[in-house]
């Protein structure tokens, strides 16, 4: 978990049963992986605090 707002086990579950990987990282680590992928590969659900 990382910040205020964890993700829930039922969605890591299914998550699982759709084959989604989920990645939950810190901000600055979450720009840098995005950066390697390209934007075709990626959807991506994101929580910024202000």
């Amino acid at each position: 978990m990382y910040g205020k707002l964890p993700v829930m086990p039922e969605v890591y579950g299914a998550a699982e049963q759709q084959r989604v990987e989920v990645v939950a990282l810190p901000t600055p680590k979450l720009c840098d992986a995005l950066q390697k992928l390209l934007p075709k590969d990626v959807n991506a659900v994101l929580h910024v605090t202000c």
